[in-house]
């Protein structure tokens, strides 16, 4: 009887620690169940894409992509390889209002007898920008060279050759002159598959003749001046006393808005010096047409080009006032009468050591008259590329643009090749510090 007692306690004791281990905690498994749990609760921050780059091509040795604040504060930077677009991301509570964006391009030639880096800024452009660094330059499909022959011109001035794409210098020319008549002759004019070409001369009076041509061999072609035309409009510039011009017009078959100074066939090109009326000539029957003058001065120079109906006139203003304070590139500062809506500086270093010429150019497209506040470059791309020349800069020159585009849609237009409504660029370019 005691002995079943006996049992009964001790088969109870052992129920009783069975059932006390099973129920016991153990702190390492613990600690680990809270420490997913931990892990499992923490979310990834949220970032979103504030900038893109594309290119179609690669040019240059390398190319890089470095992104700062307007404040000058460095967000990223990347090199470029073309493997796709290159999208910067940041945390979404960390985005800029506006960023500044540089593009830095190295080349270094097999001869190793320079080394050229060009840097490009634009600042204060908008979050969630694309910069499309595309060549749009297009020619034609060259297949050879022919020869051209103009015979009998009676005051002869300079001629010009000229495609839908644009306008062309041959290899080598002569002029011969008998009984006062002069025989122009123009060698290895390159030969594109299934272009027309205009060949201009221009007259001592001033007025520029046409004659169009569509070659289909390379040779020689021979033509009279009597079978050259007249253009329908002349219209004649006023122009100041100077110390060189430049003018140019064209037609461009679509109306389409997104039209550039490239497009186009060229009708007209005049340069020289001088106070002179030169006459600009114009074809009807083009959806719209261009205009561009460039003049220099003693210490200024003035541009304006036009896209949209022909040109009637052109009134040339006078100088504007200009005064440089403080030329350093990361502080430029300046006081005008003009009211720039953006401006373009260029500095340039440009250093021979041991045989080899060392380039360094920086051009930044800023706002208006604000003081341009730049970062420096990554201090890994100045151990990288340790010729590049940032801290002996000179200004080179600085140009206002007073008519155009605001700084956003000017990044567009220079970097992604978009643009609205017919243009008009009217800028000063100042180079005399």
């Amino acid at each position: 009887m005691r002995v079943t007692k006996y049992f009964i306690l001790v088969f109870s004791l052992v129920i009783i620690i069975n059932c006390t281990k099973e129920n016991e905690v153990n702190p390492e498994k613990v600690i680990e169940e809270e420490r997913n749990e931990e892990i499992e609760t923490i979310e990834e921050p949220e970032t979103v894409v504030y900038f893109t780059y594309n290119a179609t091509e690669l040019s240059d040795q390398e190319r890089w992509i470095i992104i700062h604040d307007v404040n000058g504060n460095l967000l990223d930077y990347r090199r470029e390889k073309l493997e796709g677009s290159m999208e910067f991301s940041i945390d979404i509570d960390s985005v800029p209002e506006k960023i500044n964006v540089t593009k830095l391009a190295y080349n270094n030639p097999e001869e190793g007898n320079i080394e050229d880096h060009r840097v490009l800024t634009y600042t204060d452009i908008d979050v969630k920008s694309v910069w499309d660094d595309n060549n749009f330059f297009i020619t034609g499909n060259l297949i050879g060279t022919f020869d051209f022959k103009i015979e009998n011109i009676n005051g002869y001035e300079w001629y010009t050759i000229s495609t839908l794409y644009n306008t062309l210098r041959p290899g080598d020319y002569s002029t011969e002159v008998i009984d006062g008549k002069t025989t122009l002759n123009l060698y290895n004019i390159p030969l594109y598959e299934n272009l027309e070409y205009f060949i201009n001369i221009r007259g001592v009076n001033g007025r520029t003749k046409y004659f169009k041509i569509n070659p289909e061999n390379e040779g020689i072609y021979i033509q009279d001046f009597s079978n050259f035309l007249e253009f329908d409009d002349y219209i004649g510039i006023n122009l100041p006393e100077n110390l060189f011009y430049f003018l140019q017009s064209g037609g461009i078959d679509s109306d389409q808005s997104n039209s550039y100074w490239g497009s186009g066939q060229p009708f007209v090109e005049i340069f020289g010096y001088g106070e002179q009326v030169p006459e600009i000539g114009f074809l009807d029957g083009y959806a719209n047409y261009k205009f561009g003058l460039n003049i220099s001065f003693l210490d200024y120079s003035y541009s304006y080009y036009q896209i949209g109906d022909k040109v009637s006139e052109i009134s040339i203003p006078s100088k504007p006032a200009f005064t440089l304070i403080n030329e350093d590139v990361y502080h430029l500062e300046f006081s005008s009468d003009l009211n720039p809506l953006t401006k373009k500086t260029n500095y340039v270093s440009e250093v021979q050591s041991e045989g080899v010429r060392l380039n360094t150019s920086w051009d930044i497209y800023s706002t208006g008259s604000k003081t341009q506040e730049l970062g420096s470059l990554p201090i890994e791309l100045l151990e990288r590329f340790p010729n590049i020349n940032m801290d002996d800069l000179n200004l080179s020159y600085i140009v206002l643009y007073t008519e155009g585009f605001e700084q956003q849609q000017f990044f567009i237009d220079q970097t992604s090749k978009i643009r609205n409504g017919n243009h008009i660029s009217e800028s000063f370019r100042f180079d005399d510090f």
